[in-house]
């Protein structure tokens, strides 16, 4: 970064009134004109680049997006985390109601008057139908969780990528 050759005389200009200004006796410290010191760091101010009066201000808005991703991020993760739940009981609620249905068709069969190996078989191939639609909402929910968490992976590295995006415009 270019800093004029007059901001670094004035520094020096204030250097050398710090270290030859009189001393107070039996302290180490210094008598020094104080309006004289704060007209020169006032033109020191006025003389410097726009460049830095300006990364206070990109440094601020750095925090704010930094903190706004970061937001971001937290609301994702807790709208996953109840999606997960949702899809958890009702996971559970489809099994016991499988359970149930299954166990009332066993019964059916039982009581009918049909013989017995005939309705233990139908009630073996309920059960086995009941276990692979089981098994099929369970990899259906797991596929869909799957997919919310990628969504909300993807939706992430998004955001980091940006933050990481601005942070190296930032550094330019």
């Amino acid at each position: 970064m270019y800093v004029d050759l007059e901001v670094v005389d004035m520094i020096e200009e204030l250097e050398y009134i710090i270290q030859n200004a009189s001393n107070i006796p039996f302290s180490q410290k210094k008598s020094i004109d104080k309006d004289e010191v704060i007209d020169l760091i006032k033109s020191i101010k006025a003389s410097l680049p726009d460049e830095l009066k300006q990364a206070s201000w990109v440094t601020k808005e750095r925090n704010k997006i930094l903190g706004e991703a970061k937001e971001e991020a937290e609301k994702l993760i807790h709208q996953a985390k109840l999606e997960s739940e949702r899809l958890k009981e009702e996971y559970e609620y489809s099994m016991d109601r499988i359970t149930k249905n299954s166990e009332q068709i066993v019964e059916q069969y039982i009581e009918s008057s049909e013989p017995m190996l005939k309705a233990k078989e139908r009630a073996d191939l309920t059960i086995q139908r009941a276990e692979k639609i089981a098994k099929e909402i369970k990899q259906g929910s797991i596929i869909y969780a799957e997919d919310v968490l990628i969504s909300v992976e993807e939706h992430l590295k998004s955001i980091l990528n940006e933050v990481e995006r601005n942070r190296m415009e930032l550094s330019e």
